[in-house]
């Protein structure tokens, strides 16, 4: 993967608040936090193959509403 690929993808899980790595970083330190982030998500996956849509829609929507109670509190 190149650089800027990695510094792509890294920057859409950045947003997403999976990573906190610095952008300019040397290429080996993305690459290795892009696998990190990879396998944190194949992980998760793979713990919920076999969850139902709703049960997914519902984990989601708890994840959601838990980042935002701890972004910007219980307003």
């Amino acid at each position: 993967m190149t650089r800027q690929q990695l510094q792509y993808f890294l920057g859409n899980y950045k947003e997403d608040g999976m990573t906190n790595i610095r952008l300019s970083a040397p290429t080996a330190e993305l690459q290795a936090e892009y696998n990190r982030v990879r396998a944190d998500i194949d992980e998760f996956a793979e713990a919920h193959k076999n969850i139902t849509k709703a049960e997914m829609q519902r984990e989601i929507a708890q994840s959601l509403s838990n980042y935002l109670k701890a972004r910007f509190g219980d307003e």
